[in-house]
């Protein structure tokens, strides 16, 4: 019996420690997690770093683009004189330029002009072409001297025929390269533009198109008329406002 007796208090002692020893993994276990969920939120913020940096590096780079292309033209706010009591003061934007004959060329071609041209220079080049062959077959044929010179004269024809289309949009590019300074002012409802000779204003009631290209503003006006606003000429703290307006009263182009 006093074996068993002293037996008792050491069954007891080891349950004892058993539970000491899964308390203390318990404890043990506690912090694990806890740094777990500290490494997950750690990592959770720095990528979000990142991505606040990429996105700043991005707009960095967008303004980078846009001053690059920016010809230190300056901008500046104008007031608008029939501004109703309730709106803006300064409604408008005020900037001027001068076209480069480049940027004419590269609009009378992407407009169509050259492309109608180079279209219409593809049919009659066909054209000459089976004149040419048909003149030939009938020098062999007959031996005629006359259709000889004839096919002589069609072949001759092709060459002015192609390059016809690239001297007219050359032709128009420097009768519209002016030189003179164009001075823009650009308010919610209308463009106001002053050519030193002439004045005239482009409503911004819908009626124009607007078509964003090359790093140009064009506007299609009625009657085949075409304006360009080059974005070089634009401040670019003043680009934005200049074309949220111009988008704003136009019509978008339609792509074809």
């Amino acid at each position: 019996m006093r074996e068993l007796d002293e037996n008792i208090p050491l069954e007891a002692e080891s349950d004892e420690d058993s539970a000491n020893e899964v308390s203390e993994q318990a404890h043990e276990n506690e912090p694990e997690e806890g740094g777990t969920s500290s490494m997950e939120d750690e990592k959770q913020i720095e990528r979000e770093v990142l991505q606040t940096e990429q996105e700043d590096k991005i707009e960095d780079e967008e303004k980078e683009r846009e001053e690059a292309t920016w010809d230190g033209s300056e901008s500046e706010f104008v007031e608008d004189d029939d501004a109703e009591e309730y709106e803006e003061k300064y409604a408008g934007i005020k900037f001027g330029y001068v076209l480069k004959k480049d940027e004419i060329l590269d609009c009378l071609k992407h407009t169509g002009l050259f492309k109608s041209n180079g279209t219409r220079s593809a049919v009659e080049i066909c054209l000459l072409l089976v004149l040419t062959l048909m003149f030939s077959v009938l020098f062999f044929v007959t031996g005629n001297k006359i259709n000889f010179i004839l096919g002589v004269i069609s072949t001759v024809l092709v060459f002015p025929v192609v390059l016809m289309p690239r001297f007219f949009v050359g032709f128009n590019a420097d009768k519209l390269t002016t030189g003179k300074k164009l001075s823009v002012e650009i308010y919610p409802d209308e463009i106001a533009v002053d050519s030193e000779a002439s004045t005239w204003k482009i409503p911004l009631d819908g009626s124009c198109v607007f078509e964003e290209f090359n790093g140009m503003f064009l506007i299609y006006l009625p009657q085949e008329k075409l304006f360009i606003i080059p974005t070089r000429a634009i401040e670019p703290d003043f680009l934005a406002d200049v074309q949220g307006m111009i988008i704003a009263g136009t019509k978008p182009k339609e792509e074809s």
